[in-house]
């Protein structure tokens, strides 16, 4: 009653009552010191001082000079009964227990039929080699079919044998559970021992699956929620590296096969290999540009060139024309998608040269954070579309227009060689009398080289604005303004 802090029998707020008049009262009731123990059936030694057992400071010694055979069916006098004292549920009971020398002591939880005296085992069958450390023991019980009013008891002991230690009981408790509990709950181990197989009682816990169960494999479930092997190994998922934006990683499928290029090219491709052999020049079209995407090698020992474009995105844009009699038109700019001829300028063209030989103005540069930010997104495009803005021409029929720089995207396995890339805008165009204006150059294009493996890349790439025109000895021309280069960025390693 130490534990308690109230009076034995006294129902409390964890009383449950399940309509049995003389229920259980409470859980401490069911929580029995040394000074409680009783039996009906064979007499339980007094209990002692025991400074050792220091919950209560205090032990039930069963000595070795007889058989050991001892029922406790009972506490302060009362005797236990299933549907009253003991619930008529799932149990589970514990013994703290020790011995003065190492010895096997068996505890087995029983009942009588009718108030009888209990000998008919509910299977607990706990055997432990005791020691001279205090220590707890369980077993779960279930008394949920036995009749009400029967007669229930703890046998401590194995009624033929002479112990050869003394064994001390410091306490006995019995934990009701509800009669679902154990059916449907989780019952894991402890220790070192790993869970290989279903665990548990019932329908509603984790249950592993007979089918093989491979390591590194992706886990998935089933109908019931239960983890489940795929089947699919996680190292055969494309994965992206943080290092590259994910459409820079895209290999594509290799259904175009394998492309050996002396030709003109423009689109999106899909290749198993893609080459330009030394003295070979592969030429990117208008209308798109050129994306390769490569789940082998892309070597380029050849030249790809890719000028007088006027693709406009993200590339450098062209600088002012010079004004003859008359004033030049307008260059264009660059901008981050396509269709767009206002609004966000990747790079902005010069001012056009005015009247009587009025000079035009310089590019705006495309800003640091402009190439990342497209570098990132591909402007939705594949990249493609990328490149350098066109010149206009010189006024009053001045010099011709140059076009600026294509684009070139190479995603591929890996991508070597010596060979040269040339996005550069096509040079400017002189003035063609006096009176008029000469033209500038074309902006510059843009080159992305993306490799699975790791690179040092030995290519040669220009992404540099075409020069301007020049007047030359003609009089009331104006000299055009210098245009914007593009941009060039590797990546490798991803």
């Amino acid at each position: 009653m130490l534990s308690r802090g109230s009076i034995a029998f006294n129902r409390t707020a964890d009383f449950i009552d399940k309509g049995a008049g003389a229920y259980f009262l409470n859980r401490e009731d069911l929580w029995v010191w040394p000074t409680e123990f009783w039996s009906n059936a064979g007499a339980i030694p007094t209990w002692t001082v025991d400074s050792t057992n220091t919950e209560i400071g205090a032990s039930v010694t069963l000595p070795t000079s007889t058989t050991t055979n001892y029922t406790m069916d009972g506490e302060d006098g009362t005797a236990w009964s299933v549907g009253s004292q003991i619930p008529a549920t799932q149990l589970r009971v514990y013994v703290y227990m020790k011995a003065s020398g190492s010895q096997a002591f068996p505890v087995d939880v029983v009942y009588g039929t009718s108030g009888g005296t209990p000998t008919t085992s509910l299977s607990c069958s706990l055997d432990p080699t005791l020691t001279t450390t205090w220590t707890i023991y369980s077993c779960d019980v279930n008394a949920s079919s036995v009749a009400a009013g029967s007669s229930f008891g703890i046998h401590l002991g194995s009624g033929s044998t002479t112990p050869t230690y003394a064994v001390s009981i410091g306490w006995i408790g019995i934990q009701p559970w509800s009669a679902a509990t154990l059916s449907t709950s989780l019952q894991v181990g402890f220790g070192s021992t790993a869970m290989t197989s279903s665990m548990g009682n019932g329908t509603a816990v984790q249950h592993t699956t007979t089918a093989t169960k491979t390591s590194g494999d992706i886990v998935t479930y089933d109908s019931n929620g239960n983890a489940v092997d795929s089947g699919t190994a996680l190292s055969s998922l494309t994965t992206f590296n943080t290092t590259a934006p994910a459409w820079l990683q895209n290999l594509g499928s290799g259904a175009d096969g394998a492309e050996t290029c002396n030709t003109t090219l423009t689109g999106d491709y899909y290749y198993t290999t893609f080459s330009v052999p030394l003295g070979d020049t592969c030429t990117v079209g208008g209308g798109a540009g050129l994306t390769i995407h490569a789940t082998g090698a892309c070597t380029i020992n050849g030249t790809i060139v890719g000028q007088g474009q006027n693709f406009g995105i993200g590339g450098g844009a062209a600088g002012g024309s010079g004004g003859g009699t008359a004033a030049a038109a307008t260059s264009a700019s660059t901008y981050f998608n396509t269709g767009e001829t206002v609004g966000r300028t990747a790079s902005s063209a010069g001012t056009a040269g005015g009247a009587s030989g009025g000079s035009g103005g310089a590019a705006g540069a495309v800003a640091t954070a402009t190439q990342r930010a497209l570098f990132n997104g591909g402007a939705g495009l594949d990249g493609q579309y990328f490149g350098g803005s066109s010149s206009s021409a010189g006024g009053s029929s001045g010099g011709a227009a140059a076009g600026g720089g294509g684009n070139l995207v190479l995603i591929c396995a890996s991508i070597t060689g010596t060979g040269t890339i040339n996005l550069s805008g096509a040079n400017g165009n002189n003035a063609a009398a006096n009176n008029t204006g000469a033209s500038a150059g074309g902006g510059g294009g843009v080159a992305i080289l993306s490799s699975q493996a790791t690179e040092t890349f030995g290519l040669t790439v220009n992404v540099a604005a075409g020069s301007a025109g020049s007047c030359g000895a003609y009089t009331g021309c104006g000299t055009p303004g210098a245009s914007a280069a593009g941009w060039y960025t590797e990546i490798s390693g991803w």
